[in-house]
Protein backbone atom coordinates (compact mmCIF):
# COMPACT_ATOMS: atom_id res chain seq x y z
CA UNK A 1 0.00 0.00 0.00
CA UNK A 2 1.52 3.56 -0.91
CA UNK A 3 2.16 5.34 2.29
CA UNK A 4 0.99 8.67 0.91
CA UNK A 5 -2.64 6.78 0.41
CA UNK A 6 -1.95 5.35 3.99
CA UNK A 7 -1.05 8.42 5.82
CA UNK A 8 -4.21 10.32 3.97
CA UNK A 9 -6.50 7.44 5.00
CA UNK A 10 -5.51 7.62 8.74
CA UNK A 11 -5.77 11.12 8.79
CA UNK A 12 -9.42 11.18 7.72
CA UNK A 13 -10.18 8.04 10.15
CA UNK A 14 -8.27 9.55 13.26
CA UNK A 15 -9.72 13.61 12.36
CA UNK A 16 -6.07 14.39 11.48
CA UNK A 17 -5.21 17.44 9.34
CA UNK A 18 -5.68 16.04 5.50
CA UNK A 19 -3.30 18.00 3.73
CA UNK A 20 0.14 15.82 4.78
CA UNK A 21 2.33 17.78 1.93
CA UNK A 22 2.43 21.25 4.94
CA UNK A 23 3.21 18.95 7.53
CA UNK A 24 6.30 20.64 9.79
CA UNK A 25 9.49 18.80 9.32
CA UNK A 26 11.21 17.38 12.19
CA UNK A 27 12.47 20.85 14.29
CA UNK A 28 11.71 18.91 17.65
CA UNK A 29 14.21 16.51 18.73
CA UNK A 30 10.69 14.56 20.15
CA UNK A 31 8.33 12.13 18.41
CA UNK A 32 6.04 10.00 19.73
CA UNK A 33 4.13 6.62 18.02
CA UNK A 34 1.15 4.78 18.26
CA UNK A 35 0.20 1.85 17.22
CA UNK A 36 -3.24 -0.83 17.35
CA UNK A 37 -2.72 -4.35 18.60
CA UNK A 38 -3.60 -6.19 15.74
CA UNK A 39 -2.06 -3.27 13.71
CA UNK A 40 1.16 -3.77 11.31
CA UNK A 41 1.34 -0.04 10.82
CA UNK A 42 3.27 2.16 13.63
CA UNK A 43 2.17 6.11 13.22
CA UNK A 44 4.95 8.66 13.89
CA UNK A 45 3.62 12.04 15.48
CA UNK A 46 5.33 15.42 15.91
CA UNK A 47 3.09 16.76 18.55
CA UNK A 48 -0.70 15.95 17.42
CA UNK A 49 0.68 15.86 13.87
CA UNK A 50 1.66 12.94 11.97
CA UNK A 51 4.47 13.00 9.83
CA UNK A 52 5.32 9.71 8.92
CA UNK A 53 4.71 6.12 9.23
CA UNK A 54 6.39 2.76 9.83
CA UNK A 55 4.48 -0.02 7.97
CA UNK A 56 5.34 -3.60 8.32
CA UNK A 57 4.68 -6.54 5.32
CA UNK A 58 5.11 -9.30 7.98
CA UNK A 59 5.56 -12.17 6.05
CA UNK A 60 7.91 -10.31 3.79
CA UNK A 61 10.13 -9.66 6.40
CA UNK A 62 10.11 -6.29 4.74
CA UNK A 63 8.83 -2.77 5.64
CA UNK A 64 8.31 0.45 4.15
CA UNK A 65 8.71 4.10 6.29
CA UNK A 66 8.41 7.06 5.44
CA UNK A 67 9.17 10.31 7.91
CA UNK A 68 8.84 13.96 6.56
CA UNK A 69 8.69 12.82 3.02
CA UNK A 70 12.21 10.42 3.06
CA UNK A 71 10.78 7.22 1.90
CA UNK A 72 12.68 3.85 2.99
CA UNK A 73 12.26 0.47 2.50
CA UNK A 74 13.65 -2.42 4.84
CA UNK A 75 14.07 -5.78 3.70
CA UNK A 76 15.71 -8.59 5.96
CA UNK A 77 17.23 -11.70 4.66
CA UNK A 78 19.40 -14.39 6.62
CA UNK A 79 18.42 -17.10 9.35
CA UNK A 80 21.62 -17.27 11.50
CA UNK A 81 23.03 -13.92 10.84
CA UNK A 82 20.21 -12.34 9.47
CA UNK A 83 20.61 -8.56 7.98
CA UNK A 84 18.62 -6.00 7.26
CA UNK A 85 18.95 -3.48 3.68
CA UNK A 86 17.56 -0.65 3.86
CA UNK A 87 17.00 0.95 0.21
CA UNK A 88 16.50 4.82 -0.21
CA UNK A 89 12.93 4.77 -2.38
CA UNK A 90 12.92 8.18 -4.23
CA UNK A 91 16.99 7.29 -5.58
CA UNK A 92 15.92 3.41 -5.48
CA UNK A 93 19.52 2.78 -4.11
CA UNK A 94 20.92 0.83 -1.07
CA UNK A 95 21.91 3.38 1.69
CA UNK A 96 22.45 1.62 4.71
CA UNK A 97 22.56 -2.16 6.73
CA UNK A 98 21.41 -3.34 9.78
CA UNK A 99 23.16 -6.72 11.51
CA UNK A 100 21.86 -8.08 14.48
CA UNK A 101 23.92 -9.92 17.14
CA UNK A 102 23.02 -13.15 18.23
CA UNK A 103 21.64 -12.18 21.81
CA UNK A 104 18.75 -10.25 20.19
CA UNK A 105 19.71 -7.24 22.04
CA UNK A 106 21.89 -4.73 19.93
CA UNK A 107 22.27 -4.06 16.13
CA UNK A 108 24.79 -2.18 14.52
CA UNK A 109 23.53 0.31 11.46
CA UNK A 110 25.90 1.15 8.87
CA UNK A 111 24.91 4.15 7.15
CA UNK A 112 26.48 7.15 5.98
CA UNK A 113 29.77 5.70 6.11
CA UNK A 114 29.79 5.97 9.62
CA UNK A 115 28.13 2.89 12.47
CA UNK A 116 25.00 3.25 14.73
CA UNK A 117 24.96 0.78 17.69
CA UNK A 118 21.32 0.07 18.97
CA UNK A 119 21.52 -1.49 22.33
CA UNK A 120 18.65 -1.65 24.77
CA UNK A 121 18.96 0.03 28.46
CA UNK A 122 16.82 -2.09 30.44
CA UNK A 123 15.77 -5.78 31.05
CA UNK A 124 12.58 -5.09 29.50
CA UNK A 125 13.62 -3.74 26.64
CA UNK A 126 10.70 -0.89 26.60
CA UNK A 127 14.02 1.52 26.37
CA UNK A 128 16.59 1.60 23.90
CA UNK A 129 19.37 4.09 22.25
CA UNK A 130 20.99 4.23 18.60
CA UNK A 131 24.36 6.16 18.99
CA UNK A 132 27.33 6.67 17.26
CA UNK A 133 30.30 7.88 18.71
CA UNK A 134 30.44 11.27 17.76
CA UNK A 135 27.68 12.07 19.88
CA UNK A 136 24.72 11.48 18.04
CA UNK A 137 22.11 9.94 20.36
CA UNK A 138 18.32 9.03 19.74
CA UNK A 139 16.65 7.86 22.87
CA UNK A 140 13.64 5.51 22.39
CA UNK A 141 10.93 4.52 25.51
CA UNK A 142 8.36 2.34 24.46
CA UNK A 143 6.00 -0.94 23.86
CA UNK A 144 5.28 -2.26 21.00
CA UNK A 145 1.73 -0.43 20.53
CA UNK A 146 3.32 3.12 21.44
CA UNK A 147 6.06 5.37 22.59
CA UNK A 148 8.35 7.92 22.10
CA UNK A 149 12.01 8.75 20.86
CA UNK A 150 14.07 11.72 21.92
CA UNK A 151 17.07 13.09 19.68
CA UNK A 152 20.14 14.94 19.15
CA UNK A 153 19.83 14.47 15.58
CA UNK A 154 16.74 14.34 13.64
CA UNK A 155 17.96 12.02 10.93
CA UNK A 156 14.66 10.10 9.36
CA UNK A 157 16.63 7.31 8.33
CA UNK A 158 18.03 6.64 11.93
CA UNK A 159 14.70 7.20 13.81
CA UNK A 160 12.83 4.79 11.55
CA UNK A 161 15.50 2.27 11.93
CA UNK A 162 15.75 2.74 15.68
CA UNK A 163 11.84 1.59 15.74
CA UNK A 164 12.49 -0.64 12.81
CA UNK A 165 15.40 -2.84 15.01
CA UNK A 166 12.68 -3.23 18.08
CA UNK A 167 9.85 -4.01 16.25
CA UNK A 168 12.01 -6.85 14.74
CA UNK A 169 13.49 -8.08 18.00
CA UNK A 170 9.87 -8.16 19.69
CA UNK A 171 8.48 -9.93 16.75
CA UNK A 172 11.10 -12.39 17.00
CA UNK A 173 10.92 -13.05 20.99
CA UNK A 174 7.02 -13.19 20.33
CA UNK A 175 7.87 -16.49 17.32
CA UNK A 176 10.25 -17.86 19.93
CA UNK A 177 7.58 -18.14 22.87
CA UNK A 178 5.48 -19.28 20.33
CA UNK A 179 7.91 -22.30 19.51
CA UNK A 180 8.37 -22.87 22.65
CA UNK A 181 5.61 -22.80 24.41
CA UNK A 182 2.53 -24.07 22.17
CA UNK A 183 4.74 -27.41 22.17
CA UNK A 184 5.00 -27.52 25.94
CA UNK A 185 1.00 -26.67 26.19
CA UNK A 186 0.12 -29.24 23.60
CA UNK A 187 2.29 -32.22 25.68
CA UNK A 188 0.84 -30.45 28.79
CA UNK A 189 -2.94 -31.43 27.79
CA UNK A 190 -2.76 -34.40 25.18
Amino acid sequence: MNIYYYLQQLSKKDHLPNDLSTKPTIMMTHLSWKKGILSSSYVLFSGSSAIGVLKENTWSQSAEGMLNNKKYHFRTSGFFSPYTLITDLDSNTVVGKITYNAWRTKATIMYKNKVFEMSYQNMWNSKWMVFDREGMRLDYQGSSTKGSVSATGTDELLILAGLFISNYYWQTSIAIMVAVFVPMYVAMFT
